[in-house]
């Protein structure tokens, strides 16, 4: 999101976060908050329900500057681990373990 004003790429990675955050979460939490209903809080369920994302959308907030540091870092991680892959000694290591679990894949 190179170019954008840092306001814009906020409001936008927040919509995007509440978004994903709602189709995610709602599954698991409408049958906390239909057995939270039944039990009298008829009113308070809305409330509930509301906090719970409230809570939720201000953790995204919050986590977003650290969302930033990691994808500007992200080239650089990515090129450290395939350097690693590569890495002789590690090489050995993965073609001994391979032959251990072709050998216990091999018996019947």
């Amino acid at each position: 999101m190179s170019g954008q004003p840092w306001l814009g790429v906020a409001a936008s990675s927040l919509a995007m976060w509440v978004v994903m955050m709602v189709a995610m979460m709602l599954p698991s939490l409408v049958p906390t908050l239909w057995r939270y209903r039944q039990t009298g809080f008829g009113r308070l369920t809305a409330l509930v329900g509301v906090g719970y994302f409230v809570v939720w959308t201000v953790f995204g907030m919050a986590v977003f500057p650290l969302n930033i540091a990691l994808a500007r870092a992200t080239p650089i991680v990515v090129g450290v681990i395939v350097l690693l892959a590569g890495f002789p000694p590690a090489q050995c290591w993965k073609a001994r373990h391979l032959a251990c679990c072709r050998r216990h894949r091999a018996r019947p």
